[in-house]
């Protein structure tokens, strides 16, 4: 389908729901409560299914961010809340 409408993923974008706002706020709050997110999960698959190493799958959870996502001012604006800080 990327071919046929010459569409390309936006540059920096890693991520597999780019044109959500919600996935990287959900992805962060899960990470928070739980101390792992879907992308950990994913990599754990891998491992098992013999894609990676388990040293492969540490070196890009450690490469990624687990900084609160730019994506939750716009994600509290829409649901219309407030932080309580």
């Amino acid at each position: 389908m990327c071919d046929k409408l010459s569409w390309k993923v936006p540059e920096g974008i890693e991520r597999t729901h780019f044109d959500c706002i919600v996935h990287p706020v959900s992805e962060y709050i899960q990470i928070k409560k739980y101390g792992f997110g879907q992308k950990d999960i994913s990599y754990s698959n891998m491992i098992r299914d013999g894609q990676i190493s388990r040293n492969e799958a540490i070196e890009m959870i450690r490469k990624q961010s687990r900084d609160e996502p730019k994506e939750m001012e716009v994600f509290l604006r829409l649901i219309n809340i407030t932080r309580m800080i």
